[in-house]
């Protein structure tokens, strides 16, 4: 559940789908249009465990280090974290 509108035109976050993120690569594939300090923020906070948990509608890393649910979301549709199963 990716940005999908919700009823009364709001967007359903992530984190109140996937309560819990799995880290499948500690590196980020390059072209994507991000700037190389947030290239090296995201993969410093996925150097941080192996699972992130999500608090309010951000996540958190094993470090206690806040991602945002824009950061987690994109990294979700590049397959470098994945939601697991239910």
């Amino acid at each position: 559940m990716l940005g999908k509108p919700a009823s009364g035109g709001q967007t359903v976050r992530l984190a109140l789908s996937a309560p819990v993120l799995h880290v499948m690569q500690r590196t980020m594939p390059r072209g994507q249009k991000w700037t190389p300090a947030k290239y090296a923020q995201a993969e410093a906070l996925l150097r941080q465990g192996d699972v992130l948990q999500a608090q309010g509608v951000d996540y958190v890393t094993g470090q206690g280090q806040v991602m945002s649910w824009r950061t987690a979301e994109a990294l979700v549709k590049l397959g470098v974290l994945v939601v697991p199963p239910q």
